[in-house]
């Protein structure tokens, strides 16, 4: 039976890209038959030089996955999908997606599934992504940063998916950067939400995502190996 889990953020930024490679590269390392998808993809650059999510989990977790079957909808507006797949004068059908989401499953033991923006962000007319959640029947790892305002976002998010029955499985903090308030917020998540940080992430500073050079691959690596342990990421699962 595949393990999924579903990468939900509390907003747009927190990073559930880099996490999300995170996990999937720290797999791959340990042996484990894994795949990412990430249904539908909004701020899909069409510049060649720019790495779009999908792009930087493969060139970082270096999966042999086929790009085409990491992803269904790609758009390169950065807008909540169903608004920039009506500028494109596209529908995004909820039926195609699941259909490539079952594909997967029955190939592959892991499955790291990214979501686009928080989880009431429309996919389509009526349909958002934590609607999309409970149709895979997945349960959700929610991934903020530690800044000022998390507290409010992340505890937030955590009651509206537990309140659509959805299992939230842990917090992953991302962009740490030692200040000390962070920490007292991390504390406060954990009091309020009930839900357990299950690792923190400190905050590295890409130059625009820009094709990944080898001294950024390894510095991210390095920071993988820090913060993702095997015992963390089975733990996710």
């Amino acid at each position: 039976m595949t393990k999924s889990v579903f990468i939900v953020g509390t907003g747009t930024d927190v990073g559930k890209t880099f996490v999300s490679a995170g996990i999937v590269s720290m797999l791959k390392e340990i042996n484990k038959d894994v795949c990412y998808f990430k249904p539908v993809q909004s701020g899909a650059s069409s510049n060649n030089d720019q790495l779009n999510d999908i792009e930087f989990v493969k060139k970082i977790s270096d999966v042999s996955q086929n790009i085409d079957n990491m992803n269904t909808y790609s758009f390169e507006e950065p807008l909540s999908p169903h608004l920039a797949a009506k500028r494109k004068g596209m529908h995004i059908d909820k039926a195609k997606i699941l259909e490539q989401y079952e594909n997967l499953k029955i190939k592959y033991e892991y499955m790291v599934i990214e979501g686009a923006g928080g989880v009431i962000v429309p996919i389509c007319k009526d349909y958002h992504i934590y609607e999309l959640i409970k149709d895979m029947k997945a349960d959700a790892i929610v991934i903020a940063d530690s800044k000022v305002g998390t507290i409010n976002q992340t505890c937030l998010t955590i009651d509206f998916l537990k309140r659509q029955g959805i299992k939230v499985r842990g917090i992953i903090i991302n962009k740490y950067q030692g200040d000390f308030y962070e920490d007292d917020n991390i504390k406060m998540i954990e009091r309020i939400s009930g839900i357990k940080v299950k690792t923190i992430l400190k905050n590295i500073n890409l130059s625009d995502r820009e094709s990944i050079s080898k001294d950024d691959k390894e510095i991210i690596k390095q920071e993988y190996h820090r913060s993702l342990n095997e015992k963390i990421i089975l733990d996710l699962f």
